[in-house]
């Protein structure tokens, strides 16, 4: 993949236009390096633990700084927002993200970005059988972080949820959760606010 990368990159360079482009490299999904089959009992993707769900972003603008590694959590919904910043295209409609220009320049965020993502196991006629994911991924799976905290809801099954504190537990091995632990509900609220339960609303 570097090398085919390498190819495009290459070809700007010689056509004269690497300078004046904008380029964004990421991926749909992570894919663990083994850690998910011995962490959580699978490889693949359709779970939400972060060995699945992170992905590289690479953002090059003409003008921005250099090779500035950006620590703070950032989102593939904030890509459009930085390329409208960037090329000063303004809008009319509410988008969903935020740039990420300020980060890239080494200004800090008051709060974190809160993360979304979802597995809709249920719905998803290419998703596996019950009887190969583990125990208890069989559901519409639905999670939100604010780098520190992970939420991952189960629609059909709350009580199973999965509660990590990614500052100490970053392999998400202990499972925190419980109804009334404040991180629950703080994140929780989140899910709520963002009426992600239309998506599975046929299904009620």
């Amino acid at each position: 993949m570097d090398a085919q990368l390498g190819r495009v990159l290459q070809w700007l360079r010689d056509h004269d236009q690497y300078d004046d482009t904008i380029v964004v490299i990421t991926a749909d999904h992570g894919e663990g390096l083994g850690e998910g089959r011995e962490n959580h009992g699978w490889a693949k993707h359709r779970l939400l633990y972060d060995w699945c769900l992170h992905v590289p972003l690479i953002v090059k603008v003409p003008g921005e700084p250099p090779a500035r590694v950006v620590s703070d959590q950032v989102r593939t919904i904030d890509i459009v927002p930085t390329i409208l910043e960037a090329l000063e295209i303004g809008g009319t409609q509410p988008i969903h993200g935020a740039s990420v220009l300020g980060l890239m320049r080494g200004m800090r965020e008051e709060a974190p970005r809160q993360a979304y993502a979802d597995a809709l196991n249920l719905l998803d006629a290419h998703s596996p059988p019950a009887r190969y994911l583990p125990p208890g991924h069989f559901d519409n799976l639905y999670a939100v972080s604010d780098g520190r905290w992970k939420l991952v809801w189960r629609r059909h099954d709350p009580a199973a949820g999965e509660l990590f504190d990614l500052g100490a537990d970053s392999d998400e091995l202990t499972n925190l959760f419980a109804p009334d632990h404040p991180e629950v509900q703080r994140l929780k609220q989140f899910l709520d606010l963002e009426d992600v339960w239309r998506l599975d609303a046929p299904e009620d």
